[in-house]
This record gives structure tokens, C-alpha cells and sequence, in this order.
């Protein structure tokens, strides 16, 4: 973790909100480093950090970002995976109109939830970006099994 990481971590583990200076803010919107810790999704009772990337490094620390979707809070899709064991356990309790809070070094972000599906790994819903801002949750399904699942348990949320 390099040190602007760890301070960014730092702050959102306190669950302080604060402003960056405008460079770095700039970096956040056009690149974020693999591994870094860019925020946490704060829903339920649950606040999981997020990290960017969605290799298996970033996965068994935390919840991933697709650094080929939208950033938190801006316009797309902004798809987040996530172990379903480790850190998605509960969002089998989230319901249609339940709030998912994104705190970033950009902001503090509100989405609605929208929809709750079951699907194929490669359906392309997951991936569709509308002219909105949206926040794609990602965990596998079935939550009890044993091994690798065939489906897809998703969460999209619009922001408020």
C-alpha cells in the first residue's frame, strides 16, 4: 500500500469526510493505481473497503472495482465484486429501495437500490452502462455452496 493509499485509508476507516487538494482529486477521476484503496461501501450494518482492481490479491482484502467501469459517483457503471463469504454475506438482506452510502476521497455518494437479479457471470446486464450513474454490485450465488458457483447475485443502485 503506498502512503497516499494508506492516508486515504486512514480517513475513510474513521469514517471522516474530508476534501482533497484538486491534484489529486484529478488523479482519482482519470487513474487510480491497482490496489490502491479508493473508498468503502458503507450498507446494512456492513462498511467494506474498496479497492481498485479484480484480481484475487484485491478480493481477499476487500471489495474490487473494475478499472473498466466508472469511478464512484460518476457518470456509467461502476461495477464492484465482491467474496460472497468474506465481505458480501449480507447483501442477500439488501432490498429494492435500500441506501448503499459510497465514501471516497471525491465525496460521500448515495445510491438507491433498483434492482436484485440471479444471473449468468457473463450476462451482459452486469455490464451495461446507462446515461446515469450506477453502482453494480457483484457476488457469487448461490450463498451457500461449496466451490465455484454458475451464477451471479447482483445488486444495481442508482445515485441519488
Amino acid at each position: 500500500m503506498n502512503q497516499q493509499s494508506y492516508k486515504n485509508f486512514q480517513l475513510l476507516q474513521g469514517g471522516v469526510a474530508f476534501k482533497m487538494d484538486d491534484s489529486i482529486t484529478q488523479s482519482m477521476s482519470s487513474l487510480v493505481e491497482t490496489g490502491e484503496i479508493i473508498g468503502r461501501i458503507e450498507f446494512l450494518n456492513e462498511s467494506l473497503i474498496l479497492l481498485e482492481g479484480i484480481e484475487e490479491v484485491q478480493l481477499e482484502q476487500g471489495l474490487g472495482h473494475d478499472p473498466m467501469s466508472s469511478l464512484p459517483g460518476n457518470m456509467g457503471n461502476c461495477l464492484i465484486y465482491g467474496h460472497r463469504e468474506q465481505f458480501l454475506w449480507s447483501l442477500k438482506e439488501v432490498q429494492l429501495g435500500d441506501k448503499l452510502m459510497v465514501r471516497t476521497t471525491k465525496g460521500v455518494f448515495y445510491y438507491t437500490v433498483e434492482d436484485i437479479s440471479i444471473l449468468e457471470p457473463d450476462d451482459s446486464y452486469i455490464f451495461e452502462s446507462e446515461n446515469k450513474a450506477t453502482l453494480t454490485l457483484v457476488t457469487c450465488y448461490p450463498f451457500i455452496y461449496f466451490g465455484p458457483t454458475k451464477e451471479r447475485y447482483v445488486v444495481k443502485a442508482s445515485l441519488d
